[in-house]
C-alpha cells in the first residue's frame, strides 16, 4: 500500500512538473506584452505609430538553424536548414533608439493579435499570424546604421508562414529579398 502512494505521489508530482512546462496561450502571452510594453498616453501611442510608420524596410533574410536534422542512405547526418523565423533590415527614423521601436512594435502586434486596435494593417504585416504569438524584437545591426527586426515563433510550420508572408510584404513594397529566402 505503501509503495502505491508513493507511486501516486511521485506521478502527481511528474504531471506537475509537465503542465508548468506547457506553452502558454497565445492570448496570454500578446496580454503580457501589451500590459509590460504598450504606452499608457495617448501622446507615446502617437509617436509609437509615427515610428512604426515612418520605418522603411530595407531587406528581407530568413533566420535557418544549422545541424543535422536527417541522415541520408547510409545513416549519415545530413545538414539541413530549419526555419526559425525572419530577419528585416529597417531604417528607423531619426533619433529612434532601437528599444523604442521594439517596444512599439511589439505592442502593436500584440494588441493586434488582441483583437484591441481598430487598425487593420497589422493584419496585413508580415509579422502577424491569426491564434499565434509572433516573438518580435529589434536590435542594431552592427555597422550598417540599420536595425534588424526579429520575428519567430515557437513551430516550423508557423515560421514558413512567416517567411511566406514577409516574402509576399517584401514583393508588394519593392524591399530586397535575400536570395536564401525560401
Amino acid at each position: 500500500m505503501k509503495n502505491i502512494r508513493r507511486t501516486i505521489s511521485i506521478l502527481g508530482g511528474v504531471c506537475a512538473c509537465a503542465a508548468c512546462a506547457h506553452t502558454p496561450d497565445p492570448a496570454v502571452k500578446a496580454a503580457d506584452v501589451a500590459r509590460t510594453s504598450c504606452p499608457t498616453t495617448s501622446a507615446q501611442a502617437s509617436e509609437d505609430m509615427r515610428s512604426i510608420d515612418e520605418t522603411r524596410a530595407v531587406e528581407v533574410q530568413p533566420i535557418m538553424s544549422t545541424g543535422a536534422y536527417a541522415t541520408d542512405e547510409h545513416g549519415k547526418p545530413i545538414s539541413e536548414g530549419r526555419p526559425e523565423g525572419v530577419k528585416v533590415l529597417v531604417q528607423p527614423p531619426p533619433e529612434t533608439p532601437s528599444k523604442d521601436l521594439d517596444r512599439a512594435i511589439r505592442c502593436r502586434y500584440a494588441q493586434a493579435l488582441l483583437g484591441q486596435t481598430a487598425d487593420t494593417s497589422p493584419q496585413d504585416a508580415p509579422f502577424y499570424l491569426p491564434h499565434t504569438y509572433v516573438d518580435v524584437n529589434v536590435s542594431r545591426e552592427e555597422g550598417t546604421g540599420l536595425y534588424a527586426v526579429t520575428a519567430r515563433t515557437d513551430n516550423m510550420n508557423d515560421n514558413l508562414e512567416l517567411m511566406r508572408r514577409t516574402r509576399e510584404y517584401a514583393m508588394a513594397h519593392g524591399i530586397a529579398i535575400s536570395t536564401d529566402m525560401p
